[in-house]
């Protein structure tokens, strides 16, 4: 399956993928699958609304693992089988930088008590941070705004 991959990031893994020019190995993702799109509603997988869906969760993974939202989109040619299709899971590997079509950042930094390593399952379904999904606006950067993204500044 090909298409789009929403990357969760922090900042260190966002410096090494634009330095270096790939990110390396097995990562995961969050892409509009077939599965997801069912269990969100959307009835086409190239819908833009499904694509912000992914966005979020991507951004909430973000966040659970490193306290930013920050998520890089890519172009893929292939996407692994789910790990988690009901959100879209899915885990992309060997990842060029140059097939980065944006960037996504918080607004502003999230601060949110006792999410650190928590099951995005459970992150979903929490009040407090879908209200911060729809109301915490993610702005986008261009492939080589990278650099702004890394050092704790906002354009």
């Amino acid at each position: 399956m090909a298409g789009l991959v929403f990357v969760p990031l922090n900042g260190d893994t966002l410096r090494t993928w634009a330095t270096t020019g790939v990110l390396a190995g097995n990562v995961r993702g969050y892409a509009v699958t077939p599965t997801m799109a069912d269990a969100f509603g959307f009835t086409d997988t190239t819908d833009e609304d499904a694509e912000h869906t992914a966005l979020c969760i991507a951004s909430l993974a973000a966040l659970l693992a490193g306290g930013v939202r920050l998520v890089g989109v890519a172009d893929t040619d292939h996407l692994n089988d789910p790990a988690d299709a009901e959100f879209g899971s899915v885990s992309v590997s060997d990842v060029p930088f140059t097939r980065v079509t944006a960037l996504f950042a918080g607004a502003e930094p999230a601060t949110v008590e006792g999410v650190a390593g928590m099951a995005l399952a459970t992150a979903w379904e929490r009040e407090d941070l879908q209200e911060l999904l729809s109301r915490g606006d993610l702005l986008w950067h261009g492939a080589g705004e990278w650099p702004v993204l890394t050092d704790g500044t906002r354009a």
